[in-house]
């Protein structure tokens, strides 16, 4: 037996209560972010939104509505699968108010968008996008990811190995953490990720994405990306413990 002086046993009471407490406060952090348990809450983001159109394609594709077209699809597989969905745009429309310049408009749907993500109680953000570039010899899906959280990256693989499954994405490109510039997955406080679909600026690419058969088909794989990395982690707790 070991006798411990009374004022030693009362420091150390003291040190045992105060690291109690910043154990507390960072799994009070670690709550901000993440549920504790599985919501199967998903904020699907169609990128952009008119008067904002985003890249405009060879053929004069806009960008903003083929976004919406996928994201649609994407809503229904999910709904199908049990997951609850938030939108953060339904029509072909921006998310800001009326009135004021282009620029104000995109800065405040922005920022709803942001809102969205981060107040709802999901377990992730699925931004759907389509990519361009100058030389029109560039193509093929790939998937960006927040560098906030490990999980993102983790995602994105999920999701960009489900998309070299497509016949007709022949393009084996690797997901990628997105530049620091990039609003939305800079602040996201969940785990994010922006799906680029393919490249408008290519023109077969740009032909295949017009069509409901392959909008369809992208849905597909992402839900099945998304499944996968329920099943492999489940949860933030889960993919700590790991």
């Amino acid at each position: 037996m070991i006798v411990i002086p009374r004022r030693k046993l009362v420091i150390l009471i003291l040190f045992a209560v105060l690291f109690t407490i910043s154990i507390g406060i960072e799994r009070n952090d670690e709550k901000a972010a993440f549920s504790e348990s599985i919501t199967k809450v998903i904020v699907v983001d169609a990128g952009h939104g008119l008067p904002d159109g985003g890249a405009v394609g060879m053929n004069g594709s806009i960008e903003s509505e083929l976004n919406i077209k996928i994201a649609k699809f994407l809503e229904k597989e999910l709904i199908k699968k049990g997951f609850t969905v938030v939108m953060t745009r339904t029509d072909e429309n921006t998310i800001a108010e009326d009135g004021g310049s282009i620029g104000k408009r995109k800065k405040e749907d922005m920022y709803k968008r942001l809102d969205i993500i981060n107040s709802c109680g999901a377990d992730m953000a699925i931004s759907i996008h389509m990519n361009k570039f100058t030389d029109s010899k560039y193509h093929g899906a790939q998937v960006i990811y927040s560098g906030n959280f490990q999980e993102s990256k983790e995602l994105a693989s999920h999701i960009q190995k489900r998309l070299h499954n497509l016949p007709d994405n022949k393009s084996k490109r690797t997901e990628a953490k997105a530049p620091k510039g990039i609003f939305l997955l800079k602040n996201a406080k969940i785990p994010a990720v922006i799906v680029e679909c393919g490249f408008i600026s290519n023109y077969d690419e740009e032909k295949l994405l017009n069509t409901e058969k392959y909008q369809k088909e992208l849905a597909s794989v992402i839900l099945g990306g998304i499944e996968d990395y329920y099943e492999r982690y489940g949860s933030y707790e889960s993919f700590r413990d790991r």
